[in-house]
This record gives structure tokens, sequence and C-alpha cells, in this order.
């Protein structure tokens, strides 16, 4: 059975001008638009991405989390670390960073 961040990256990859690639020599996944990284992995089941907050409120995101790998981060930060722990949950992840990319990042 395929792994959830294995059909996350897949769905991913598939999006024009999206590239998955690790960070110089290290163990962080970057997902890059055009060649601008907007999210990167942090496990198996939380992504960071990068969410205007006029974003973050039109599609009612919600509170951030607090990630372990970043507990203190401000409220008002333009990243949010998003979990998936199910197959519906990745595919509303997918939908999310789609709609993301066509409303802020295309120009």
């Amino acid at each position: 059975m395929t792994k959830l961040v294995d059909h996350l990256k897949a769905e991913l990859n598939k999006i024009p001008n999206v590239s998955i690639a690790p960070y110089k020599q290290t163990d962080l996944t970057c997902v890059s638009y055009l060649g601008k990284e907007f999210a990167h992995f942090h496990d198996d089941h939380e992504i960071d991405v990068r969410i205007p907050q006029k974003f973050a409120k039109r599609k009612q995101l919600g509170e951030p989390i607090q990630s372990a790998r970043h507990p203190d981060r401000s409220k008002k930060s333009i990243w949010r670390s998003l979990r998936f722990e199910t197959p519906a949950e990745t595919d509303a992840l997918i939908e999310l960073i789609q709609a993301l990319l066509e409303e802020e990042y295309r120009t």
C-alpha cells in the first residue's frame, strides 16, 4: 500500500511547474512552484505550507496548529503546519494546495 506522503508527493508532481527536491544536503524535502519554495515536509504526516492570511481566511482554515518543529510560531505567520493522517485529509490537502497555487502564486 502506498504511504500517504508518497501519494501526496505524486499528486503534487502532477501540477505544472511544481517540483519536489531535497533541500541542499539535508533530510528536508521542499516543494517549489516556478523555483520558489512554498512548502516543505517535516515528516510523513506533516507539511509546512506558505499560506497568505487572506487566503487562509477565505478558505476558513481556522487557527494554525502548533507543530513540534515550530512550537512557538506566531499565529500570524505565513507558514502553516498541516497534518494529514487519512486518505481524505491527503486529498483535501491536495485540493487546498491546488487552489493556493491558482489563486496566490500563478501570475
